[in-house]
């Protein structure tokens, strides 16, 4: 059987060797392509200059600008940072060099045809044997994020102002007893003053308050509105008197309220207060009036029929 010579199983050997390293750069310019940025490699130089000698064709897309316009300078790159944004991204670029950390920041852009972008940068710094600083890193567009994350803040802020305003009480328990939040209105009808009074686990109450019927029939903690909730009752319309024991203090309540699912998943009890203490006080001075009308009714009409 008849071997190749060595010098032609040389050149087939170089010849797989190019072609293998042929396929791993195509399949790494793919990987740059289909990064979601810009991948690109950052330079500090000795004079405090910046230059961009390696960035992925994203560049155009992240920045408006081409691989060949930021290679040698990045003056055109940092002249679309936002004013108010730019000496902060360059205190983090100088601070990572000098303490040869990964850097992070996110700033605003002027994109030359999208407009004003969010963008946010992450690159870990090595130092080169000339003594310059190099990045590799990736900056994305984080537009989108930060504008969701905007709405966000304004949605959670109305709602605030919404709960801060609201006349009736709101109460927020987490499943095992933890008082969450309780808003202002709920804080002055109970008369609390500070966190301290409030942020406890609901059987705590019990030395505090005792809550009855509008009888006089004081009931156990398993029938205050809260436990009741936590078993999966809806509770409507509960009207109880409710009395501090270390103080002269009782007002009426009418409490409402259930579990209630949030977006992640989990579960909150919501607890609603009412203080109808003088509606309750005029509805008993009404019944009670009535029935001494009827007294005097009923008296009147014996003597009528006495006299008769």
């Amino acid at each position: 059987m008849n071997e190749d010579p060595p010098a032609i199983r040389d050149r087939t050997r170089q010849h797989e060797i190019r072609e293998a390293l042929r396929r791993k750069d195509e399949q790494l310019s793919r990987l740059i392509a289909s990064a979601p940025g810009v991948i690109c490699s950052f330079l500090m130089q000795a004079d405090g200059s910046f230059a961009m000698p390696f960035a992925s064709p994203a560049i155009e897309d992240i920045y408006g600008l081409t691989p060949e316009q930021v290679a040698r300078d990045t003056t055109l790159l940092f002249a679309g940072i936002h004013p108010d944004d730019r000496l902060e991204v360059e205190r983090t670029i100088t601070e990572s060099a000098r303490t040869m950390t990964p850097w992070r920041a996110e700033y605003r852009y002027q994109h030359p045809t999208k407009g004003e972008r969010w963008l946010e940068g992450r690159s870990a710094p090595q130092r080169e044997p000339d003594g310059n600083i190099l990045w590799h890193g990736i900056i994305q567009d984080v537009t989108e994020r930060k504008r969701a994350v905007e709405a966000l803040r304004r949605s959670e802020e109305r709602l605030q102002t919404v709960l801060d305003n609201l006349g009736e009480g709101l109460v927020v328990s987490d499943l095992d007893g933890q008082l969450l939040h309780w808003n202002p209105a709920a804080l002055a009808m109970h008369e609390f003053s500070s966190a301290e009074e409030w942020l406890r686990k609901l059987p705590e109450f019990i030395d505090i308050f005792e809550l009855s019927t509008l009888d006089g029939r004081v009931i156990p903690f398993e029938e205050w509105p809260m436990p009741r909730i936590y078993r999966g009752e809806q509770v409507r319309e509960y009207e109880l008197t409710i009395r501090r024991k270390e103080i002269p203090w009782e007002r009426v309540f009418r409490y409402g309220g259930s579990i209630v699912t949030q977006p992640d998943g989990s579960k909150i009890a919501i607890l609603t207060v009412i203080d109808v203490t003088e509606r309750v006080r005029a509805r008993r001075e009404l019944e009670r009036l009535n029935a001494e009308l009827e007294v005097r009714v009923r008296e009147r009409t014996a003597q009528l029929e006495a006299s008769n």
